[in-house]
């Protein structure tokens, strides 16, 4: 049987999803609504990968690194192969994946405090990498050119700089969506 308070919870998420669904249509396309919601839906899918760590007893400083890789890593290949950003997301992803996996590998029987230690290290070395390769990373001035990337498309959907901002709106709340039900799987699973 199913309790009251998870009805009461089911709808009031039930509620606000079919509002954040239906906002957009009272909102003209060059609001700043949709710039201020879709970094909210960002940055709610990103606390909810962190959250899933946290669980794990330990404390990670790092993960800035294996984000920042992976979206340097796309940009940059992008960048110098004009590459498809299907490719060059996809592309992203593996990269942070092999840095988080190298780095799991080479302290994987620290705990506690030293771990901690080890995880802002890994934000710092590729930092210092990349703030002296000038020549293929830009350095510390970032990548420029960034808005000439092409656009990724979902049927009827733009999603690129200076395109509709609604598309982007709905990418990332179906992003923040997806990770919200792996990480609500997540907890309920016994592993």
């Amino acid at each position: 049987m199913v309790s009251k308070t998870t009805t009461h919870a089911a709808v009031l998420f039930s509620i606000i999803l079919l509002f954040l669904v239906l906002w957009p249509a009272v909102l003209n396309d060059a609001s700043i609504y949709y710039r201020v919601m879709t970094m909210a839906f960002f940055y709610g899918a990103l606390a909810f990968t962190w959250n899933l760590h946290a669980l794990t007893g330990s404390i990670s400083l790092g993960h800035a690194a294996f984000f920042g890789l992976g979206a340097y890593g796309s940009a940059l290949l992008n960048y110098y192969t004009q590459t498809s950003p299907y490719v060059t997301i996809l592309f992203g992803g593996a990269t942070g994946v092999l840095y988080g996996f190298f780095w799991n590998i080479t302290f994987d029987k620290l705990r506690g405090a030293r771990l901690a230690l080890a995880t802002l290290a890994s934000v710092e070395i590729p930092k210092v990498i990349i703030d002296n390769w000038d020549s293929f990373t830009f350095g510390s001035m970032g990548l420029v050119g960034i808005n000439t990337f092409p656009a990724l498309r979902f049927g009827s959907f733009v999603v690129a700089p200076g395109e509709s901002l609604r598309a982007q709106y709905y990418l990332l709340l179906s992003f923040m969506l997806l990770i919200g039900l792996l990480h609500w799987q997540v907890i309920r699973s016994r592993w």
